[in-house]
């Protein structure tokens, strides 16, 4: 019963790793261009980051799936595999290697061989490009909402939006790793997490002593600052806020 639940969260990890590479492969193909030899070898080297990276990811969820049931008895071990949440499977994944932070080694080696400097330059012009563009239009909403819940002027919405614009354009790989659900950001009770991540002076500094207040004591306040915390503490490389 155990190596089946292994067996099946690896099956569906796989797939989601081979679809995300893939696509990555195929867009880089189809913005720059590129020869059907080049768009070839991307995509053995897409399959092969997404190998690389379910081989740490296997052997981390299995431990953590083992380790949660340690005490399981055969009546009981169907139950305890059931209770075992998402996320947790999520977590391993964005500390190993997953559908949104592969391996990047392999990668990364047939990136540079396969495109020229200029065609590296333009592939990251254009991902920059997208980057930007979601976490402005992301900010936007999150900032409509937020100002709606808490009273906002427009003064203070204005200001407020690119600080969220700043926290998302670092720390959307990460806090996509948390979530099966990529657009987490319409999820009322996740979507003020980059509020939680802006440094505490800045939002002292724009909201009014009622609304800080308010923010503090809600319930998105909590469950937004409860995932910020482990967001941050699993990517140490980007430093804090």
């Amino acid at each position: 019963m155990i190596s089946d639940f292994l067996a099946d969260k690896s099956k569906t990890a796989r797939e989601q790793m081979f679809a995300g590479q893939m696509l990555k492969a195929e867009d880089v193909a189809r913005v720059l261009h590129l020869p059907e030899e080049a768009a070839a070898r991307l995509e053995t080297a897409a399959r092969g980051s997404a190998d690389a990276a379910l081989n740490g990811w296997n052997a981390s969820m299995e431990q953590m799936v083992r380790s949660n049931i340690s005490d399981a008895t055969p009546e009981t071990v169907k139950e305890r595999l059931a209770a075992i949440q998402s996320y947790q499977f999520e977590q391993r994944g964005m500390q190993i290697g997953s559908a949104a932070t592969p391996d990047g080694s392999v990668w990364d080696r047939a990136v540079k061989e396969e495109l020229s400097p200029d065609q590296q330059k333009e592939w990251k012009v254009e991902t920059d490009a997208r980057r930007v563009y979601r976490a402005k239009a992301v900010a936007g909403w999150i900032t409509c909402s937020f100002a709606q819940s808490f009273g906002l002027s427009p003064d203070q919405s204005a200001k407020l939006e690119p600080m969220i614009g700043n926290v998302l354009i670092k720390y959307t790989p990460g806090i996509g790793s948390f979530f099966s659900n990529n657009a987490w950001y319409l999820e009322s009770f996740y979507m003020y997490l980059p509020v939680a991540g802006i440094p505490a002076k800045d939002l002292e500094a724009l909201l009014s002593k009622d609304q800080l207040d308010h923010w503090n004591g809600s319930q998105m306040h909590a469950i937004a600052n409860s995932y910020w915390t482990n967001i941050a503490r699993m990517n140490p490389q980007l430093g804090g806020n």
